[in-house]
């Protein structure tokens, strides 16, 4: 499949909403440039989703199904820095957003474990129901 053809395939698919698919890819920040500020191999990481309510975060970092988390990573160590200020729940979900094979969920105050178990879709939406449910204070 050529790469116009698999764009437009996975823009169909996720953006369907999106009007100028140049546009949008456009958008994409590319930290290259910007990472020079830093030494070695230093640089900029993404969080793939963040909600905050009432001074509590989520962040779902999503990998493909059966990927392998580097424990080293820089990202994971970013991720294990936010978790240990008390206020981060960090969910990894491992494969598609509506059918996902796998996820693991470190709640602030726990050890920082990155330990996939199976769920189904609605297993990571309950798991998001109560983290909301917390984040009110409520739990």
């Amino acid at each position: 499949m050529s790469l116009k053809a698999s764009c437009k395939e996975v823009g169909d698919r996720y953006f369907p909403e999106i009007r100028d698919p140049q546009g949008f890819l456009s958008s994409f920040p590319n930290w290259k440039p910007l990472n020079l500020a830093f030494p070695g191999k230093v640089g900029l990481t993404d969080l793939d989703g963040i909600v905050e309510r009432k001074g509590q975060f989520l962040i779902i970092e999503k990998k493909q199904k059966g990927a392998y988390v580097k424990p080293f990573s820089g990202q994971t160590r970013t991720l294990k820095a936010l978790h240990a200020l008390g206020c981060f729940t960090v969910v990894y979900l491992f494969g598609d957003e509506t059918d996902p094979s796998a996820m693991a969920v470190i709640h602030p105050g726990s050890v920082f474990k990155i330990d996939p178990v199976e769920c189904t879709y609605r297993d990571v939406i309950k798991v998001l129901e109560t983290w909301w449910i917390f984040a009110n204070g409520g739990i």
